[in-house]
């Protein structure tokens, strides 16, 4: 098995343990994603303002638990 290097970048409502993700993004070797998704919970104003993602831009979004790249992403 040949291993890859990964490199992960996430956008979150917060900093603590209790935050969700509300955009994931990667790069490999051989491609890259990105993906914005529906938190549990608004994305504060405070938060907007570093990230820039806004609670409109993740209203139609599924919650990253429940999007098509979830078992993709884990599995990496």
């Amino acid at each position: 098995m040949t291993k890859q290097i990964i490199f992960f970048d996430t956008e979150t409502t917060g900093n603590t343990e209790n935050d969700f993700i509300c955009q994931i993004a990667y790069k490999t070797k051989t491609g890259s994603f990105s993906g914005l998704y529906k938190p549990p919970m608004k994305i504060p104003p405070e938060v907007s303002a570093i990230h820039h993602i806004t609670n409109k831009m993740v209203e139609d979004k599924p919650k990253f638990t429940q999007s098509k790249e979830y078992k993709k992403i884990k599995e990496m």
